[in-house]
C-alpha cells in the first residue's frame, strides 16, 4: 500500500519558512521539528524567496502559483487569440455559415 502524500496548508509552509530565515534555524533542525521532509522546507524557502523577487504570493495552494495580473491577462489574450485563429471562416462569430 503506497502512502498519500502529506498536504501542507500555505499557513504551516510559511510559519515553517519564517523560521529558518527570520528566526535562524537551521532547515535541517526545522524540518526534524516539524516532521517534514528537509528537500521540501528548502524547496518551499526557494518559492517563497522567487515570490519576493517576482513580487507575488507564495503557497497558493495545491502547487500552483498564482499569478499577477499581468499573466492573467496575457493567458486571456492568449486564448482569444487561439479561439480566433481557429474560427471556421464560413460561421465566422455567428455560428451561422455564411449567406444563409
Amino acid at each position: 500500500m503506497s502512502k498519500k502524500p502529506r498536504e501542507f496548508t500555505p499557513e504551516f509552509k510559511l510559519q515553517a519558512v519564517n523560521l529558518v530565515l527570520n528566526d535562524k534555524v537551521s532547515p535541517g533542525k526545522v524540518a526534524r521539528d516539524l516532521d517534514i521532509g528537509t528537500q521540501n522546507l528548502k524547496r518551499w524557502i526557494g518559492s517563497h524567496q522567487q515570490s519576493i523577487l517576482e513580487q507575488r504570493p507564495a503557497f497558493t495552494g495545491q502547487g500552483i502559483a498564482a499569478l499577477t495580473e499581468q499573466e492573467r491577462r496575457i493567458q486571456e489574450l492568449e486564448q482569444e487569440v487561439y479561439i480566433l485563429r481557429h474560427l471556421d471562416p464560413k460561421t465566422h462569430l455567428t455560428g451561422r455559415v455564411a449567406g444563409t
